[in-house]
């Protein structure tokens, strides 16, 4: 995601000491890249930052961790001053959302996401993203 042309942030996963793919996102000055790794509890499963939009400061970041090809643990961040905070994925009708990718809103602290809660439906949400 280009914020500016000096302000360029990509997500992705490194590989830990136990040899597993873990959350992270990187982020380009213009100069030089620094490496945010996600502080998330340690998964058996490989886990990546699939998507990131921008917060003003910092950002929201998607991640999943696969055990297969249609089973994942979906996790929702905020990085802010160069500290990651978990965030709590929506709940719908009682059912957990499983969110597969996101997307900016149209103000700041605002995404789309979309995925599926339950057994059907394939959801979009929009919902404003808590800053405090």
């Amino acid at each position: 995601m280009a914020v500016s042309g000096r302000d360029l942030w990509v997500g992705g996963g490194v590989i830990d000491k136990a040899r597993r793919l873990r959350e992270a996102a990187a982020r380009w000055n213009g100069s030089a890249w620094r490496l945010f790794r996600v502080p998330a509890a340690p998964s058996k499963a490989p886990c990546m930052l699939r998507s990131i939009v921008p917060l003003k400061p910092g950002l929201l970041g998607l991640s999943g961790c696969f055990r297969g090809l249609l089973q994942a643990t979906w996790r929702l961040w905020r990085l802010s001053d160069g500290s990651w905070t978990s965030l709590a994925v929506p709940r719908l009708a009682g059912a957990s959302a499983h969110l597969v990718d996101m997307a900016a809103a149209g103000q700041a602290g605002s995404a789309w996401a979309v995925g599926y809660a339950g057994r059907t439906a394939v959801i979009a949400l929009y919902w404003p993203v808590p800053l405090g």
